[in-house]
């Protein structure tokens, strides 16, 4: 026969017990939620979009699309070239005109001084602690604008641009500071 304290103790244990799967469940019931709801928000926002592409299904009259192994290449660049392989143009000159933040968007302008209009220009963002964030768009009447969701960027703060723009077998540089908020 149990004493009246060892009953007690073992209502006490039973209650302890109780409680503690009944947290957990919560916890998890909560972090299911709000990971739900992260989702949900993130579907909802107008620019976000999940896009895949179907390379089989690809315009294959695409002058920047190369049919062998469906990788992208730059006109008037050497493919078989990395970019440590093309030197830089002594003739064309490159600034970043423009860094805006709106509506959940970072834009950045370059400004191409170059007498040839067909290249592309790629933007690198760079943060100790993140990962990076790039962009590549074909230039347009000598400059390049790109717009990149807030959501790609994992900290604010100061973040390194290095802007590259390649055209006729060379390429162009420059890096600025900017801040993202």
């Amino acid at each position: 026969m149990k004493s009246p304290t060892s009953n007690k103790l073992h209502s006490r244990n039973r209650k302890i017990l109780i409680i503690c799967i009944s947290l957990a469940i919560l916890s998890c019931g909560i972090v299911f939620g709000l990971e739900k709801t992260r989702v949900t928000n993130l579907i909802k926002d107008p620019f976000y979009k999940e896009t895949t592409i179907d390379t089989d299904k690809a315009n294959i009259n695409d002058p920047t699309l190369n049919n062998k192994n469906n990788t992208v290449t730059t006109p008037g660049v050497d493919s078989s070239k990395t970019t440590d392989q093309i030197p830089e143009s002594t003739t064309t000159s490159i600034s970043i005109t423009k860094l805006t933040q709106s509506q959940k968007m970072v834009n950045a302008d370059i400004s191409i001084n170059s007498s040839t209009t067909d290249g592309i220009c790629s933007y690198t963002f760079t943060k100790d602690g993140a990962k990076p964030v790039t962009r590549s768009v074909n230039s347009s009447n000598n400059s390049c604008t790109t717009s990149i969701p807030e959501l790609e960027f994992e900290m604010i703060g100061t973040w390194n641009l290095k802007a590259k723009y390649f055209s006729n077998n060379t390429q162009t540089t420059t890096n600025s500071e900017v801040t993202i908020n």
